[in-house]
């Protein structure tokens, strides 16, 4: 030990040093995960962006909306919204494909897994009503919403009915 210097004054100065490396460490993986979060987002807009031109700002202020209903948007290779309940299991409102796709078959099998599947079957004739599409069945037992052309719902004709959507949420 350095001459002068007390046992005290040397463990508070290694408690610091080492709070700081742990500090420095926790702000170090912050800046690794983020730029994947992000790039996930921007990434997922771009996408968007080239294939449907317009469609972008129009999407992000949809999303922004549902925040307050509870439902987050979650980013990877599609955007998927996702609510939680009350008791922490999450389920699904959609996904969105950059393509411009709607898939809401998870939101079925995520409301069967929780014991509902009326109301998840309710949540998807009411988007079939909303959108002139209709109701698909699988043989799988998984169900769907198609658009008017019987083809998967299209963003477009989401973002007309965002807010009726919203209010039947």
């Amino acid at each position: 030990m350095p001459p002068g210097v007390s046992t005290e004054k040397l463990a508070a100065t290694s408690a610091k040093v080492g709070a700081a490396i742990t500090e420095l460490s926790t702000a170090n993986d912050t800046l690794a995960n983020a730029p994947a979060s992000q790039g996930s987002e921007l990434e997922f807009y771009t996408q968007l962006e080239q294939r449907l031109p317009g469609q972008t700002e129009k999407l992000k202020e949809f999303v922004s909306s549902l925040r307050p209903l509870g439902i987050e948007p979650k980013y990877g290779k599609s955007l998927f919204l996702r609510w939680q309940s009350e008791d922490g299991l999450a389920f699904s409102a959609g996904t969105i494909e950059p393509t411009g796709s709607i898939w809401l078959l998870k939101s079925v099998t995520d409301a069967r897994m929780a014991g509902n599947q009326s109301a998840g079957e309710r949540y998807l004739e009411t988007i079939a009503r909303l959108t002139n599409g209709s109701i698909k069945r699988y043989e799988s037992g998984q169900i769907d919403v198609r658009g008017p052309d019987r083809r998967a719902l299209r963003l477009p004709s989401l973002i007309k009915l965002a807010p009726a959507w919203k209010d039947r949420h």
